[in-house]
């Protein structure tokens, strides 16, 4: 039971909770964009297209991410990139809607969101032994997997659930909330 005992610290349980919610939020959006880009284009090609845009800034990014993201405050860093990344989401929603979503705008998101886990990713693993203590980085590393490992199994699963029930619109204005709701727990 040592594994659960970062859990005890307040900080570091509000990191896990939101970091668990925004792994869903991760996996979800990955399998609704790629429902919109077919939607929009009836297109395989377009479709992985938006996956290159979701997951081209990783490389270049996650290189020199370190770099960027240690001049800032990481809690504060990374509250205002999964704000981004909701208000990006929650704008997609609000351009369907209005019956206004093109493609350009759908890839463009899919960068930006991309670009915000680029950085997130790092800085939130390196706040973890922040909050923790060098002697519970482990057990904390292994509460975040297993709540990663579980978005990634759920996520699409849930994301798929969510299209069918809900439909587009009301799943991105779920994902938005979910994403605005995760950041209120980092504050």
């Amino acid at each position: 039971w040592e594994v659960l005992r970062p859990l005890g610290d307040r900080d570091f349980l509000r990191l896990w909770f939101a970091n668990g919610l925004w792994w869903q939020v991760m996996w979800i959006e990955i399998l609704v964009f790629g429902w919109l880009a077919l939607s929009l284009t009836n297109s395989a090609w377009w479709v992985s297209l938006i996956g290159f845009f979701r997951f081209g800034p990783l490389l270049p990014l996650g290189v020199f991410g370190t770099t960027i993201t240690d001049r800032f405050s990481r809690r504060s860093l990374v509250i205002w990139l999964q704000l981004s990344n909701a208000i990006s989401i929650g704008t997609l929603a609000v351009l369907l809607t209005a019956g206004l979503l093109e493609y350009w705008h759908l890839a463009v998101v899919a960068a930006l969101t991309g670009s915000g886990w680029a950085l997130d990713w790092p800085t939130r693993r390196a706040l973890i032994p922040d909050l923790v203590g060098r002697e519970r980085v482990v057990d904390a590393m292994l509460l975040e997997n297993f709540v990663q490992s579980l978005g990634r199994m759920s996520g699409p699963l849930g994301g798929g659930a969510l299209l069918a029930l809900m439909g587009t619109q009301a799943t991105l204005i779920l994902l938005a909330t979910v994403g605005l709701v995760a950041t209120v727990i980092l504050c």
